[in-house]
């Protein structure tokens, strides 16, 4: 590899001030606008600020050419170090690529990566359209859609992913390209789950769909209401037909200090209030509660409001069935090693269970993704390990413990045979297997469409963040 100050100079002569030096003002905003504390710690030798698919494309030629390692930063939520950034490499940040425009005909929005959701809603919520984006309006359109991408309207419209027309993306050598389904196709199912291994997304085009206002919010119950939340979270999830327009995250929380707690973010994708699919959980006395009716912005800014970025973070994630007993076997696991979190200052550890219906699969409409879920699987429930904390010195700790949870409830869903081998990128830690996960099928795809495509292998060797093919 060429040493980064090189790259940097070449890339300084090719793109100017759209190269960020340390110490200047620009690349210490980039930094402090990541998520977690560890992606903001890591220092590059340079940051590249493109405005444009052009930009991209004369980064990549230079940094291909001079075979210097690089980051691709979208939005940056990412919690493990060196996902979305790299230290002494070059980090291209896409946060430039904001634009948003819908079709004439209002089917589809053109989405450049660098957006935040917010950014989109705000867009589409005037003329009464939708995508199936992420709920937190902080998140990056190119990270969550090419990670597959869990939203509101998952139910009604599949994963994030699965409702992308078209990715115009930069490969390795500088070229600009689309895949399509009339069109390299294969790239487009690739990247459809394949993260940041064949290319720079530089714009995104999104099917989009009629929607005025939903339902729903944010309730905060005490602690020991847990088994009645844990006994409507399965009827929910287990239910058949689904109600395709329930959304729920049911979040277990202990912070420093050993207080507990439980809090339900509910939504329906219309604007029906107190629907009685949520009767289990709103029956349930609660603290506090947002619920509303009110257009998807707002709930994407209460998303943000209770994701606040600047800690040290983590988040690991398991796929189990939707059984009681496998998700009271998986809180379990959870709440009894939490106590060994009780010394780490500014803590905050949260399990979370999002039930993932089995309709989700059907509804996609627009061509096969390479998540390795179809028909042929059950609904399944995401399971989340989130940690925030506030001091470098209880990393191991936490790392080890959130490990341990994490191993515990896939031993006890696979004993109980409701284990699913399905790891969320979105959701993953650095030392889990999300590629694996997929499949050994869509793996050979996923390796063959690299070697079409990427066949030097730059985005498996010059970019160390994400999840690798080979």
């Amino acid at each position: 590899m060429v040493y980064s100050t090189s790259c940097c100079s070449a890339l300084l002569a090719v793109l100017g001030s759209k190269v960020l030096s340390p110490g200047s003002q620009g690349y210490n905003a980039s930094l402090t606008s990541y998520y977690s504390a560890q992606e903001a710690a890591l220092h590059p030798s340079c940051i590249v600020t493109p405005i444009s698919t052009a930009d991209v494309s004369r980064a990549v030629t230079t940094l291909t050419r001079l075979n210097c390692t690089f980051a691709i930063r979208s939005g940056g939520h990412s919690t493990w170090a060196g996902d979305a950034n790299i230290a002494s490499g070059v980090t291209i940040d896409l946060q430039g690529l904001n634009a948003v425009e819908l079709s004439d005909d209002r089917s589809m929005v053109s989405v450049g990566p660098g957006n935040k959701w917010a950014h989109v809603y705000q867009a589409l919520v005037p003329e009464n359209r939708i995508v199936a984006g992420g709920r937190v309006g902080e998140v990056g359109v190119g990270g969550l859609t090419v990670g597959g991408g869990l939203s509101a309207f998952t139910p009604r419209f599949g994963f994030t992913c699965d409702s992308v027309v078209n990715f115009e993306l930069v490969l390795a050598g500088g070229a600009v390209i689309n895949a399509n389904e009339t069109h390299n196709a294969d790239l487009l199912h690739a990247l459809r789950g394949g993260s940041n291994n064949f290319g720079v997304v530089t714009r995104i085009d999104l099917q989009t769909h009629e929607q005025g206002d939903i339902w729903g919010g944010v309730v905060n119950y005490s602690f020991d209401t847990i088994d009645q939340q844990l006994i409507a979270a399965s009827d929910l999830a287990s239910a058949s037909p689904y109600d395709e327009y329930a959304s729920l995250t049911m979040s277990l929380t202990y912070a420093t200090g050993g207080s507990h707690g439980v809090s339900n973010t509910l939504y329906y994708t219309k604007p029906v209030e107190y629907p009685d699919t949520f009767k289990p959980f709103t029956d349930i006395p609660s603290v506090s509660d947002t619920l509303r009716t009110a257009n998807f912005s707002s709930f994407a800014k209460e998303g943000t409001a209770n994701n606040p970025d600047g800690y040290r973070a983590l988040l690991a994630t398991s796929s189990i069935g939707s059984s009681l007993q496998v998700l009271t076997a998986s809180f379990e696991a959870w709440n009894k090693s939490v106590a060994a979190f009780s010394e780490v200052v500014g803590l905050e550890a949260i399990l979370f269970f999002e039930p993932v219906p089995q309709v989700a699969y059907q509804t996609a409409t627009l061509g096969p993704n390479v998540l390795g879920l179809d028909h042929n699987h059950g609904g399944l429930v995401i399971v989340g390990v989130a940690v925030g904390w506030t001091y470098e010195s209880d990393d191991a700790l936490v790392t080890q413990v959130a490990q341990q949870i994490v191993a515990e409830i896939d031993e006890q869903a696979k004993d109980l045979g409701e284990y699913f081998d399905f790891v969320y990128l979105n959701y993953a830690m650095d030392w889990q297997n999300v590629i694996g996960s997929y499949g050994a099928e869509n793996v050979a795809k996923l390796q063959h469409v690299s070697k079409t495509y990427d066949p030097n292998g730059v985005f498996q060797n010059n970019v160390p963040g994400g999840y690798k093919l080979f």
